[in-house]
């Protein structure tokens, strides 16, 4: 049987539970990935990326704002990945509109050999970051 993947994002300290999906650019996103197996699984990697694409009409444009290899070799059982990572104050925001969505995303995979690699996704939102005034 195929190991399971799954993602947890961790809640802005504070926040109202109701923006639990919601980031200000320039930000910390943290969560955790979760992998069980029920039998010996021989890993290559596993993997996680914070990213972002484009839906709706026109070509799809994607862009990557962190990617980390969270482990390494075999797996057995259960195990938690933690990992952490700052959203980019110049990357794009979060947008829907009528011809096109900007969506982000944290993906993990887990990359075995000869197999079809589990992977799970979680979509978040990010906000634009407070203007801030330079004082003179």
């Amino acid at each position: 049987m195929a190991p399971s993947i799954a993602i947890a994002l961790d809640a802005v300290e504070g926040a109202d539970p109701k923006w639990k999906d919601y980031f200000v650019a320039g930000s910390v996103l943290s969560g955790e990935v979760h992998i069980s197996c029920n039998e010996p699984v021989d890993c290559q990697a596993v993997r996680c990326v914070i990213g972002w694409h484009t839906e709706g009409r026109g070509d799809r444009d994607e862009g990557t704002a962190w990617s980390k290899t969270l482990h390494t070799g075999p797996l057995n059982g259960q195990h938690t990945f933690p990992f952490e990572a700052v959203l980019p104050i110049d990357g794009p925001i979060s947008y829907s509109g009528h011809y096109v969505n900007i969506v982000w995303t944290v993906t993990s995979v887990i990359e075995l050999a000869w197999k079809k690699d589990p992977q799970a996704e979680v979509r978040f939102f990010v906000l634009p970051a407070p203007y801030l005034e330079s004082s003179q």
